[in-house]
């Protein structure tokens, strides 16, 4: 039996290794290789170390050089900026309204909560004009602000659904206590709620900042 736990080990931190490596590899070549020459690159000997590192590339990307005109730094920032903020705004806004119809069972609710599914699986083609226009008109457009209220209504159906979810699953016992001592709606959902949802908030801001606040980076 022991022998057999042993190879069962064995067979699992080879397994880790390798996946370890598949996944690590892309990142070592991109680091590698942009500490590399341009005649260095060309050779493609992506896995070789540089001979001698190009620490100066990313000053170059950055602010820009004769073999980088286009300066990385200003479109960092505001992709920086409006990622940080599309996320943040959206578990928010997304928590307060799957909360609203995981715990509220009316008419009203379930015709939200359809709205919000159609929303959620709403191709981006078919509402990228409609966008568009609404921040032309309204100014906004070429900004930080509109883009951060366009990344907004695109992600707050999906923060409220998942949000949502995980409430379901909350037992309403603790929501019940507060309210006997006197609690309100928001202050139970600030001071029991929030504090124990912050793994599922966790998992939304992720996937919201990977999957589709990252898009940003074109502003």
């Amino acid at each position: 039996m022991k022998s057999r736990n042993s190879s069962v080990k064995l067979l699992v931190i080879v397994v880790l290794i390798v996946l370890s490596c598949a996944y690590l590899l892309p990142i070592y070549v991109m680091v590698v290789n942009s500490l590399k020459t341009l005649p260095e690159v060309t050779r493609m000997t992506y896995l070789a170390l540089p001979s001698v590192p190009q620490w100066q590339n990313y000053a170059s990307a950055l602010f820009g050089s004769r073999d980088f005109l286009i300066p990385m730094a200003r479109p960092i920032l505001n992709s920086t900026i409006i990622t940080v903020s599309v996320t943040l705004l959206a578990c928010f806004f997304g928590g307060l309204g799957g909360y609203y119809l995981s715990r509220t069972v009316t008419p009203f609710t379930r015709f939200v909560f359809i709205l919000v599914g159609i929303a959620l699986y709403m191709p981006y083609q078919a509402i990228i004009i409609p966008l568009t226009t609404l921040t032309a008109r309204t100014g906004l457009i070429n900004s930080h602000l509109g883009l951060i209220m366009c990344y907004m209504i695109i992600n707050i159906p999906l923060a409220s659904v998942l949000l949502g979810t995980f409430f379901l699953g909350l037992p309403r016992e603790l929501e019940e206590a507060a309210e006997v001592d006197g609690a309100s709606k928001i202050q139970t959902f600030f001071s029991i709620v929030l504090p124990i949802s912050l793994p599922a908030y966790a998992s939304v801001a992720i996937i919201i900042f990977t999957r589709y606040g990252t898009s940003s980076s074109s502003a």
